[in-house]
């Protein structure tokens, strides 16, 4: 739930929902430096397998981000829409 007052439209609201998330705010600062692996995640964040992939389905199911197969492994990208967003926003923070 956010205090909108028209502030933000229902996309920029689904992005924030997420950004809100620990976890997943570690990866989506993570992805706007660089697309990532599974792997990658899972060993810059010091989490399990399982994990990674339950963050990263939701966040693929918000298209937030996208994932492209390559080979065996699944590499993640942000949305370039949710990339512009998000720069904006965490420079306002950092």
């Amino acid at each position: 739930y956010f205090e909108n007052g028209g502030k933000f439209s229902d996309r920029e609201q689904q992005i924030l929902s997420s950004y809100s998330n620990d976890r997943q705010r570690s990866i989506l600062l993570l992805l706007l430096e660089s697309s990532r692996t599974s792997v990658e995640l899972k060993e810059n964040l010091h989490l399990s397998g399982p994990s990674v992939s339950w963050h990263m389905k939701r966040l693929c199911r918000d298209r937030i981000v996208s994932v492209r197969h390559e080979g065996r492994s699944c590499r993640y990208v942000l949305d370039p829409e949710v990339r512009a967003f998000l720069q904006d926003r965490v420079a306002l923070v950092q």
